[in-house]
């Protein structure tokens, strides 16, 4: 309590104090007792007297009715008199009564005065006491000479925390302000790494989801930090965000095993990572965010081995990633049933320069090297996911070298967005990928130089209720329509396997040698050929269709289309282009269903 608290505290109290004073200065209240009691007693004497002597008076009288008097007539007098004298010694004991009364809250009263004043003592002493604490920490934690002693800083800070919850907000901003210090290039030699260090073991240690004191709900700024190992495995953030803004990793870690966000996050935005490695395996995502936007990634790598975002979202969008390798291969992101929102894993406007991405995966159903301390109803959840309504997206990256990888990955009605991207050089590899009832879209791609591999992928559509296929179904009906009426391939459709309506591909080369297409589609409806090599050498196809309506073949460029020879394959391809159909075979077992030339 402050001082102009303690003032109006008082002011209050003795406005109280002085409505009460009138009250007891007047009546019997400031008499003295011995008095009042007398003057009780004279009054009851005088008044049975009173009473007595008129009473005789009328007994005596000769002109009442009352001719003659008798012993029990002057006892019932008698009886009388003293009746309305104990009256009034009745209300003189209620006089008394009421003095004690007043005496009893006079005290109280009193009592209560002391009490506060012992109160507000006690709180200045305890504040007083909290402030020294506080400003002998700050000091010994800015002690420049001894790490020992700025370790000592770290744990009175953290004690001082613990007791204190007015004032744990300031002691916590305190340690993060430590962390956004520079470092000294000497920072092995002087012992600035571990005073670091343990500035992190102590706030990992109370953000423990069994914590004894969970200091969830609060502020973590390490925002421009100079970071050299950091770990913060098993934390569990409800409301809290921690903020590494734009902060530099130098070397060694930063270790996240088993986070856990459930409505809280941790910010990476405009971070920088040249060295070192960020370990987020078994990440588990639920209504919170993990998010490395416009961060850069020049030489350092991450992994993640296992872990599932629920809901919320583990951000890459308009990272830069250059000489690094970041392998999200076990990661789930499970898909929500509303596309409007975000994806739960994004990379959209990121720029790949000779960086790897890794987001396939080889085994779906072990659980190796998650970090100890993840509860085991988590772990179970994270050990059985597979890609079930998997959602990515890429859309506007720029690849300009290096790997993109979906190898091996599986997706179980899942969806990849590489919308509007740019692939001027490198790769980006489905190589061996299964695809059940999913889409690959590479809807208004530029292709430049990349190559998409596909090989020994498989697709497989949607299964209809019935013994028939959506995709044959969908066939049959463009096959009774006349081909004028058959422009309506722009109409619903079965899910498309792979997507590139309205791409650019002047160079590079799409490879689906090999692959199996069961009841899926490959749209490449009103694409712009403008050289680059699309290959379907030896695919296996069941009911696929692969459709060209519409697309677009330049006539300086060289466009080579590789078709299987499969009887089960559907061609769908209008009779008018812009340039001729160049080094395209279309063998004489696969179906060809033209469709109007009308735009």
């Amino acid at each position: 309590m402050n001082s102009d608290d303690g003032a109006s505290f008082r002011t209050v109290v003795r406005m109280v104090e002085g409505a009460t004073e009138p009250a007891r200065s007047r009546g019997v209240g400031r008499v003295p007792l011995f008095a009042a009691i007398s003057v009780v007693v004279l009054l009851a004497l005088t008044v049975a007297g009173l009473v007595g002597f008129v009473g005789w008076l009328i007994l005596m009288n000769p002109q009442t009715k009352i001719v003659t008097t008798s012993p029990k007539d002057a006892l019932d007098l008698a009886k009388v008199a003293l009746a309305v004298a104990g009256g009034i010694g009745g209300a003189g004991a209620l006089v008394v009564g009421f003095r004690k009364q007043l005496a009893a809250e006079a005290e109280h009263l009193r009592n209560e005065r002391e009490h506060r004043r012992g109160d507000r003592a006690e709180q200045r002493e305890v504040y007083r006491s909290l402030n020294e604490r506080f400003h002998q920490a700050v000091i010994l934690l800015g002690n420049k000479e001894s790490p020992a002693v700025r370790l000592s800083g770290v744990y009175s800070l953290a004690s001082l925390a613990e007791d204190w919850s007015l004032g744990r907000q300031q002691c916590i901003d305190v340690l993060c302000a430590y962390i956004r210090l520079p470092v000294a290039p000497d920072i092995e030699d002087t012992g600035e790494r571990e005073v670091r260090r343990t500035v992190f073991s102590v706030i990992r240690e109370h953000l423990l989801e069994d914590a004894p004191q969970r200091w969830d709900g609060l502020r973590f700024d390490m925002s421009g930090a100079n970071l050299d190992g950091v770990n913060l495995d098993n934390i569990k953030l409800e409301r809290s965000t921690l903020d590494f803004s734009r902060a530099k990793l130098l070397g060694g870690q930063i270790s996240l095993k088993g986070l856990a966000l459930d409505g809280g996050g941790v910010n990476f935005r405009q971070a920088q990572f040249t060295a070192g490695e960020i370990d987020i395996s078994g990440v588990f995502v639920d209504r919170g965010r993990l998010s490395f936007e416009d961060a850069e990634f020049l030489g350092s790598g991450l992994v993640c081995n296992h872990g599932m975002i629920l809901t919320g979202q583990i951000s890459f969008e308009g990272c830069r990633i250059s000489g690094s390798r970041l392998n999200l291969g076990r990661l789930s992101p499970i898909a929500t049933d509303d596309r409007r929102k975000p994806a739960p894993l994004t990379f959209d406007d990121a720029i790949i320069e000779d960086g790897q991405v890794y987001l396939g995966a080889l085994d779906y159903e072990h659980l190796e090297g998650v970090s100890e301390g993840v509860e085991q109803g988590r772990s179970n959840l994270i050990r059985g996911s597979r890609r079930d309504g998997c959602w990515v997206t890429l859309k506007h990256i720029l690849l300009n070298g290096g790997l993109v990888s979906f190898r091996e990955a599986r997706f179980n009605n899942g969806v990849i967005s590489l919308e509007n991207a740019v692939l001027a050089g490198g790769e980006v590899t489905f190589a061996m990928a299964r695809f059940v009832a999913s889409e690959i879209n590479f809807a208004g791609v530029k292709f430049k130089g990349s190559t998409v591999d596909f090989e020994y992928a498989h697709f497989e559509g949607l299964r209809g209720e019935g013994a028939e296929r959506e995709t044959a179904q969908w066939i049959r009906g463009l096959e009774k329509l006349p081909v004028v009426e058959r422009d309506m391939v722009w109409d619903p459709h079965p899910v498309a396997a792979l997507q590139l309506n309205s791409a650019e591909f002047w160079d590079g080369v799409l490879v689906l040698d090999r692959c199996s297409m069961d009841d899926t589609v490959l749209d490449f409806v009103g694409v712009d050929f403008r050289g680059g090599r699309v290959t379907l050498a030896r695919a296996n196809c069941m009911r696929a269709v692969v459709n060209l309506w519409n697309s677009r073949f330049n006539y300086s460029s060289v466009t080579e289309i590789v078709l299987p020879d499969d009887k089960l394959l559907t061609v769908l391809w209008s009779d008018y282009y812009e340039g001729p159909l160049a080094r395209i075979r279309i063998p004489e077992k696969v179906s060809v269903l033209e469709v109007s030339a009308s735009d």
